[in-house]
Order: C-alpha cells, then sequence, then structure tokens
C-alpha cells in the first residue's frame, strides 16, 4: 500500500501549522516549522500529535492518515486541493467521497476534513509530499522470524550454560 512518509511531522495544539522534530531536549521536543524553517522548542507540557498516530474512521477500519494523504495525492493528481477555509462543505465533503468513498459519514466530522486538507495543503506547499512504499507487513513477518530464533538460540544457550557452571564447580573443588 503507498502512502505518504509523515515520520517525524507533529502538529501542535494552539500553534498553526505543522513541524518536523529535529531533536528531543531537556524541556521539550526542538522543532522546525515545515512552513517557515523556524526552529522553536515545544515543550512537554503541550499537546503534540505525531501525524503518524492518527487515523480516519472508514467503515471497514481506521486507515492511518498517511495513507489517506496519498489518497487525496492520488484523487488531486498531486495538485494542491480547494482551501480548507473558503471552501464550501459540499467542495470538501465532495473531495473526501472522491478521495476516501468509504470514510465514517457519522463519525468524521467537516473539521476533521477540513484539517486534513488544510494539512495536505501544508505539505504540498513544503514540497514534503514524499510517496513510499507501506512495508509493515514485511516488518511484521521479519520480526516473527527474529522472535522464532531468538527463541531456538535461547533454548540451544541454556545447555552449554549448564555445563559451565557445572565446570566452575568442579574448579572450585
Amino acid at each position: 500500500m503507498k502512502k505518504i512518509n509523515v515520520e517525524k511531522i507533529i502538529s501542535v495544539t494552539a500553534m498553526p501549522g505543522l513541524f518536523k522534530i529535529i531533536a528531543n531536549g531537556t524541556k521539550g521536543v526542538i522543532v522546525e516549522n515545515i512552513t517557515d524553517k523556524k526552529r522553536t522548542i515545544i515543550l512537554n507540557n503541550s499537546k503534540i500529535f505525531a501525524l503518524d498516530t492518527i487515523r480516519i474512521y472508514t467503515t471497514e477500519e481506521e486507515k492511518p492518515i498517511a495513507e489517506v494523504l496519498y489518497k487525496l495525492y492520488e484523487s488531486l493528481n498531486a495538485q494542491i486541493a480547494p482551501h480548507h477555509k473558503t471552501s464550501s462543505d459540499d467542495e470538501i465533503k465532495l473531495l473526501f467521497e472522491k478521495s476516501i468513498p468509504n470514510y465514517e459519514k457519522e463519525k468524521v466530522s467537516i473539521h476533521n476534513m477540513r484539517k486534513l486538507i488544510q494539512w495536505y495543503n501544508i505539505l504540498h506547499h513544503a514540497n514534503m509530499l514524499i510517496v513510499m512504499e507501506d512495508t509493515a507487513n514485511q516488518t511484521e513477518t521479519k520480526e516473527e522470524n527474529t522472535i522464532v530464533e531468538e527463541v531456538t538460540e535461547d533454548s540451544t544457550e541454556s545447555t552449554p550454560k549448564k555445563r559451565g557452571r557445572k565446570k566452575k564447580a568442579d574448579n572450585n573443588e
């Protein structure tokens, strides 16, 4: 599944725009505004939302925002979306129905749609709409294989440890 790369991109309550995480500080997170490239510290008591953790309700399941942004990108042919404030509710809903036809109409409010379109446009203006393949399923398979290997190694390592203890006990006598 294709998606837009939103790793290390955050939204902060009461602060307009999107930010890229630069580093963790002692009192908060050092971030860079995506639009004007100014750096600042977001204090630990601020409400921070990582874009890669946000989901949109659909009739089948919750879709990660990275996939939803890709659907918008695809339906808009990589062009800018209509402005989130000046567009009518009907225009916004029509765009959502075109991009994500199975979105949950009762749970996804017009406010949520406008916010998502605003984020899409911010990322578009900053040339940060980077399409990538979702490799989550491949990673899960690798992790499962690693766990099996670790169990196998642990079971074979337990025998030599017992022998080592016996040798130490023999040497102490």
